[in-house]
């Protein structure tokens, strides 16, 4: 066998991924987002999280976040209604298959939400009973039905846990000889099966030979059961053949690297090894829309037929016309033909014709028709018209065709125009599902910018922000920035001890200046100052009390001098980051953007601005640049822009606009 490109998640995966789901248990789900084929769920708790899934393909926690509010599905509505602020109470797998079962407490009741990673794989929420509630999709096979208002039926179970799994039954695997036999009795991913063997280092060609059986069997059954627990749900390992991303496994391949000359990349945390393979990949799997798939189908089955009988008329009428073209060079031989043939049928009868008359190779007597061999090619005549009444006839019929063909084109061009529009609407869906979520920084939550040398710099947008920040994230060897107002963030410059150039800290005085009341009170500059980390603290002088927010910072204060209220706001688009907005001054956001806009302190709210921005960015692209400026949060443009502003400059970035498909 050989490592091939992982589509969807293992049931090891899935033990994984369950383990890390359990340290979120008490959190509540704050709420449920989705498309067609995919679900987000935000965790609130102890710790935040977001928890994705794609049924049939994969269910973990997520760095990808919504940046489209648009109108939730009818499940999404469905499922809201019923666990939106439920408490998951455990998550679980069923049995040792790829199923999630998530068990939730919601308003004194208890629902059970299933997530099938199987092919065709669904998700359904169900009540204390079992009774499904919600479905994403209904399910008739073979060996079970699922439906709203049906208990519901787990699929056949497909292998065993490793704990479980006895000793005599690889025995009896082992036997069949080939490692795609011996995946397929296990009912294990052949990745695993490979890493155990690897670690042996033992083709499975040569288990059945082994006179100890019993012993091997022992010991592929400690390894397998070793991988379960070394997927402890902090760690994952991406598999790269040169730069190609192959697969993701919850234990340390050490030994598939050594088979098949592997690169391993270790991640901490299991999921963010998935979200990081599967992006890399591309697979995050977005579908057309089960009422345009159904149509393009539609469109596509007569667009087939429509080429098909065209192709029909066109042979037929040239066929016409080279009957018509022989016809009328060979009229005097076809009227001797055609005389002879009536006089011998009066006198002789039919039988006589091909006899006496050259030319004429067979005739039919029930339908008064004879055929003349021309320059190898055999005219039908028939006698009751005539060849020149025979010829109109022909020439008619060819127009007839023809008419049909001219039809025919007509109609194959209207199918394909409208396929060709479905296809565009398909591409516009699947492009704004693409965009809908994106992966999103931990340091998105606050004020930020990335300097013109690489500096993240993060602010408080409130006075609790500004606190938990300091906390958090201000060490002796990062820089404090606050600007010379009451009333601004507390902006960190994550410098980790390097002395930043004077470049770096105008631009992250930016950040400390426009977020400001000073932006607010309509000023035009504003100094900002900075310190080292160990230069501030949270205690007060004797006596004095510092409220929530506010710090005390002792020794020299070092400032930046008349940082001009003008910031840039622009939009950046990536593959792995999605549609993001940033900012900061102009000459960067320009450098960094595809569409960038200039502000000021103005008259006009943050709201209304932000639509405007919208509209307005939108209109500078054309194609699916503008579906994908389309996709652009309102909420999370309006959370960026200072406070109330004018627009100085609208234009293009210099970054290239993407090209979606």
């Amino acid at each position: 066998m050989t490592i091939r490109p992982k589509r969807a998640m293992t049931s090891f995966d899935v033990a994984a991924v369950v383990k890390e789901l359990n340290d979120f248990t008490g959190s509540r789900i704050a709420n449920i987002y989705g498309g067609e084929n995919w679900f987000i769920m935000k965790l609130r708790g102890v710790k935040d999280a977001r928890f994705l899934i794609i049924p049939g393909v994969r269910a973990h926690l997520t760095t990808l976040d919504i940046t489209s509010k648009n109108m939730p599905t009818p499940l999404v509505m469905g499922l809201r209604k019923y666990i939106r602020n439920a408490v998951l109470k455990e998550a679980a797998q069923l049995g040792f298959d790829r199923i999630i079962v998530l068990k939730l407490y919601s308003k004194g009741e208890e629902y059970k939400l299933y997530i099938e990673l199987l092919p065709r794989g669904i998700l359904a929420l169900t009540d204390e009973n079992n009774t499904i509630i919600h479905l994403s999709e209904t399910l008739r096979m073979k060996d079970r039905t699922l439906k709203r208002g049906a208990k519901y039926v787990p699929p056949p179970p497909t292998s065993t846990p490793p704990d479980k799994l006895k000793v005599n039954k690889i025995c009896e695997c082992i036997t069949h000889g080939s490692i795609a036999n011996l995946v397929k009795c296990l009912g294990y991913p052949g990745e695993v099966v490979e890493e155990a063997l690897a670690r042996m280092e033992k083709q499975v060609e040569e288990l059945p030979k082994i006179h100890e059986k019993e012993s091997v069997c022992n010991t592929l059954l400690e390894i397998l059961h070793a991988i379960l627990n070394e997927s402890d749900g902090r760690h994952g390992y991406i598999l790269y053949k040169g730069n190609e991303a192959l697969s993701v496994v919850p234990f340390n391949p050490r030994g598939l690297v050594r088979l098949y000359g592997l690169q391993a990349r270790e991640v901490v945390g299991f999921s963010d090894a998935l979200d990081t393979f599967f992006s890399a990949r591309g697979l995050v799997s977005y579908e057309e829309g089960d009422i345009l798939k159904a149509e393009k189908n539609r469109l596509l089955a007569s667009l087939q037929r429509a080429q098909e009988e065209l192709a029909k008329l066109k042979k037929k009428a040239e066929e016409l016309r080279e009957t018509i073209s022989v016809f009328g060079e060979n009229i005097g031989t076809i009227y001797d033909a055609y005389n002879c043939a009536k006089r011998i049928r009066d006198v002789s009868g039919w039988s006589r014709v091909t006899e006496k008359c050259e030319h004429v190779v067979k005739v039919r007597e029930s339908e008064g028709k004879i055929y003349v061999k021309l320059n190898e090619r055999i005219i039908e005549v028939d006698l009751r018209l005539g060849p020149d009444k025979q010829l109109v006839e022909l020439t008619r019929r060819l127009g007839e065709i023809e008419a049909k063909i001219k039809r025919g084109e007509n109609a194959l061009k209207d199918v394909e125009n409208k396929l060709k529009s479905i296809e565009e609407k398909i591409v516009r869906r699947m492009i704004k599902a693409k965009v809908s979520v994106r992966r999103r920084e931990w340091f998105e939550k606050y004020h930020w910018l990335i300097t013109r040398n690489g500096l993240l710099a993060i602010g408080g947008r409130d006075a609790a922000q500004n606190e938990s920040l300091v906390k958090k994230y201000l060490t002796p060897n990062r820089i404090f920035m606050h600007a010379e107002v009451h009333g601004a963030p507390a902006v960190i410059i994550f410098t980790e001890g390097n002395e930043p150039k004077e470049e770096d800290l105008k631009d992250a005085a930016l950040l400390a200046a426009a977020y400001s009341k000073a932006w607010k009170s309509g000023m035009g500059a504003v100094d900002v100052y900075w310190v080292w980390g160990d230069q501030v603290s949270k205690s007060p002088p004797s006596g004095e009390y510092l409220g929530k927010g506010a710090f005390m910072v002792y020794g020299k204060r070092n400032y930046i001098r008349n940082i001009e209220l003008k910031i840039a706001l622009g939009i950046d688009y990536s593959e792995d980051k999605g549609l993001q907005i940033i900012v900061g001054p102009p000459e960067i956001v320009k450098e960094r953007s595809i569409v960038y806009a200039i502000l000021a302190p103005g008259d006009e709210e943050p709201a209304s601005l932000a639509k405007k921005l919208k509209k307005t960015f939108t209109k500078k692209f054309d194609n699916n640049i503008q579906i994908l400026l389309d996709s652009l949060s309102i909420d999370e443009l309006r959370s960026r822009i200072p406070g109330s502003s004018r627009i100085i400059k609208i234009d293009k970035g210099a970054k290239t606009a993407p090209l979606l498909t």
